[in-house]
C-alpha cells in the first residue's frame, strides 16, 4: 500500500473533508448575514474603497473559522493514527513516512483551499450585488484571496508538525488554542515582528487598510511554510513519537 492509498484511507476514517467544507460554508453564510445587516451601512459610512471594505471586514471571522478548521483537522488526522499504535505498525511497512506526512499535508491543504474558495465565492456574489457599479474588481478579489490562502499555510504546516509528534491530542489542541489567542492578541498591532507568529499571518490580510499586496508578509508565510514542512518530513522519517 503506497502513501497515497494510506492518505485516502485516513481521509475516509477521519471525516475531516466534510468538516472543513462545512466550516467553509459556515464562513460563507457569515459573509451573507454580515453584509445583509451590517455591511451595507459600512459601505455608505466609510470613506475606504468599497472593495477594501468588502474583502476585509467579513474575512476576519472567516480567518478565525479557517484556523479552527485547520486545528481540528490536524488533531483528528494523527489522533486516529496514534490509536492502537497505528503509526508504529505503519513504520513496519515498506512506506516512506515522510511521504505519508506529505500526503496528510495535501489532504488538509485541499480542505483549507476548499474553505477559502467557498468563502470568497460568497464574497464575489455579494460584491456583484451590493457594491456600487464599476467598483467591483475580480483581479483584486483573486489577489486578496491568494494572499489569504498563503497566510494560512504556516499555521497549517505547524499544526500538522506538532500533531505528528504528540500522541496526546489534547496537547496539540491546546497548542492550537494558544496560537489562536496569540493571533487575537496581536490583531490590534502592526509590527513586522508579528510575522514570526505563524498564527498571526492568517489574520493579517484583514487588518490592512489597503489591498496592495504585502510582499513581506507573503515572504514570511512562504518561508515558514517551507521550514515547517521540511521539519515535519524529517521528524516523520527519523523521530520516534514517544510524547
Amino acid at each position: 500500500m503506497n502513501a497515497i492509498a494510506l492518505t485516502r484511507k485516513t481521509s475516509k476514517r477521519s471525516g475531516i473533508m466534510p468538516v472543513m467544507l462545512a466550516i467553509g460554508f459556515l464562513g460563507a453564510l457569515y459573509c451573507v448575514v454580515f453584509y445583509q445587516f451590517v455591511g451595507r451601512d459600512l459601505l455608505s459610512k466609510h470613506s475606504f474603497p468599497p472593495m477594501l471594505i468588502l474583502l476585509t471586514q467579513a474575512y476576519m471571522a472567516c480567518a478565525v473559522l479557517n484556523l479552527f478548521s485547520i486545528i481540528i483537522a490536524a488533531c483528528a488526522l494523527y489522533h486516529l493514527e496514534f490509536q492502537g499504535n497505528a503509526i508504529q505498525k505503519l513504520k513496519t511497512l515498506p512506506v516512506d513516512m515522510g511521504s505519508v506526512y506529505l500526503g496528510k499535508c495535501m489532504l488538509v491543504l485541499t480542505g483549507y483551499f476548499c474553505c477559502v474558495v467557498v468563502e470568497f465565492t460568497a464574497l464575489a456574489l455579494i460584491g456583484l450585488r451590493i457594491l456600487p457599479a464599476g467598483s467591483f474588481s475580480f483581479p483584486e478579489l483573486f489577489r486578496f484571496s491568494a494572499v489569504c490562502f498563503i497566510g494560512g499555510l504556516p499555521s497549517l504546516t505547524l499544526m500538522l508538525l506538532v500533531s505528528s509528534q504528540l500522541k496526546n491530542m489534547w496537547v496539540t489542541l491546546g497548542i492550537g488554542i494558544a496560537g489562536f489567542f496569540s493571533m487575537m492578541a496581536m490583531g490590534g498591532g502592526n509590527n513586522t515582528l508579528f510575522y514570526l507568529n505563524p498564527f498571526y499571518l492568517i489574520l493579517q490580510p484583514a487588518l490592512r487598510r489597503t489591498l496592495i499586496t504585502d510582499w513581506v508578509g507573503v515572504a514570511f508565510a512562504v518561508a515558514e511554510t517551507v521550514i515547517f514542512t521540511i521539519l515535519g518530513v524529517l521528524f516523520s522519517r527519523y523521530c520516534h513519537n514517544e510524547s
